[in-house]
């Protein structure tokens, strides 16, 4: 082996924070999957944790928690009114997967893991629990009435985020 590979080896070897196994996306998948029901769920949950390292000193600073706290509490409501579009559109989902690999990404840097796997993995759970959101509500909907679909998807959205910012601590 020459002079010039050992560095880059060493280094590889000392960077462990960027290796991840399974377990450690079991957060991301969750905080993605709530910001697919709720797109402000996985966000409002990362900055109203109380942990904010690896958040740049705005977003860890108490305006930011009290806007993210608004932005969820107020789509807890709109989602609810008659004239609210799906959150099917393209241009939903885009924002629900951005917003959804954000939070998944941080989780991981909580973690000290590297944030693209989780992110990724955070933005694709998104998709997929937009779309099975929507299909699973709009059939309850029929049965037992949209608002009350609503609130309990509201409760497990806030409990996937939970659990998610459960396993990042």
């Amino acid at each position: 082996m020459t002079a010039r590979c050992r560095p880059v080896l060493a280094r590889r070897s000392r960077s462990r924070s960027s290796d991840i196994a399974a377990s450690d996306l079991l957060g991301p998948l969750l905080i993605g999957a709530a910001s697919g029901l709720r797109s402000q769920a996985g966000v409002a949950a990362v900055l109203l944790s109380g942990r904010s390292e690896g958040l740049p000193p705005q977003l860890g600073a108490p305006p930011a928690k009290i806007v993210a706290g608004a932005a969820a509490g107020g789509e807890l409501v709109v989602d609810k009114l008659p004239g609210t579009k799906s959150r099917l559109r393209p241009a939903s989902l885009v924002v629900r997967a951005l917003l959804g690999g954000l939070s998944a990404g941080q989780l991981a840097r909580r973690k000290q893991r590297g944030p693209v796997p989780a992110a990724v993995v955070g933005a694709l759970a998104a998709l997929v629990f937009a779309k099975g959101g929507h299909d699973v509500r709009a059939r309850l909907a029929n049965r037992f009435g949209d608002r009350k679909v609503a609130v309990v998807e509201d409760l497990i959205a806030a409990g996937l985020a939970a659990g998610a910012i459960s396993l990042s601590d």
